[in-house]
């Protein structure tokens, strides 16, 4: 059985181990802070995978800014 860490809400602890598996959808403005969001949620620095209203990959592209755009 699966114990919390530390802190963590024991009702996010048991849906992890009843769902294992979920999607989020964060809508917001280009440079919001979507992505940092996700990030520190999924405590990681990995870009997540994107897809379109299709469910099609979408590859991601950074411009001279720096900034992310999704082809």
């Amino acid at each position: 059985m699966h114990t919390p860490e530390e802190g963590s809400n024991p009702d996010t602890a048991q849906a992890r181990e009843s769902y294992g598996r979920f999607r989020v959808l964060i809508i917001g403005r280009s440079n919001a802070g979507k992505t940092t969001i996700l990030q520190k949620i999924c405590k990681t620095t990995k870009s997540p995978v994107v897809y379109d209203r299709n469910g099609k990959k979408v590859g991601v592209t950074k411009n001279i800014a720096g900034q992310r755009s999704y082809a």
